[in-house]
């Protein structure tokens, strides 16, 4: 990839990653608002919230921003090494946390398919891959 695109997909990625992660506390607390102010017990996980006439889960655009921020890490380097994939599984931990305490099983899933899939065509070494997958087990 030539550099002068490289550096205009950083830029373009930082921005959207804001922009995404931004949605979520406007969502968050629209979701707070509406529970203290309906008597129904909301289905699902609860973690909806609806702006206007949209219904928007708060780890849509978390999804888009760790994939954004994982790529752009991953692709600035030249050589990844064990230390570079810490950083990225931290990267990808925090929203894993954060879903984790919800707790909603399927969008956890999610996380960590896509995860493993930036991990894997980012360049992480196949020894850390295994160890990751052996953990796992």
């Amino acid at each position: 990839m030539p550099r002068t695109t490289r550096h205009v997909f950083r830029r373009t990625a930082a921005a959207v990653a804001v922009a995404a992660l931004a949605v979520v506390p406007l969502s968050a607390c629209a979701i707070g608002f509406e529970a203290a102010t309906t008597t129904q017990r909301p289905s699902g996980n609860g973690a909806n919230a609806d702006i206007g006439s949209i219904q928007i889960q708060p780890s849509e655009p978390a999804k888009l921003a760790v994939v954004l921020l994982v790529a752009s890490y991953l692709g600035s380097l030249e050589e990844i090494k064990v230390r570079h994939a810490a950083v990225a599984l931290v990267m990808l931990g925090v929203p894993i946390g954060l879903i984790m305490a919800q707790p909603d099983l399927g969008t956890m899933l999610v996380f960590l398919v896509i995860g493993a899939g930036l991990l894997l065509v980012g360049g992480v070494p196949a020894r850390v891959m295994v160890a990751l997958v052996v953990v796992g087990i």
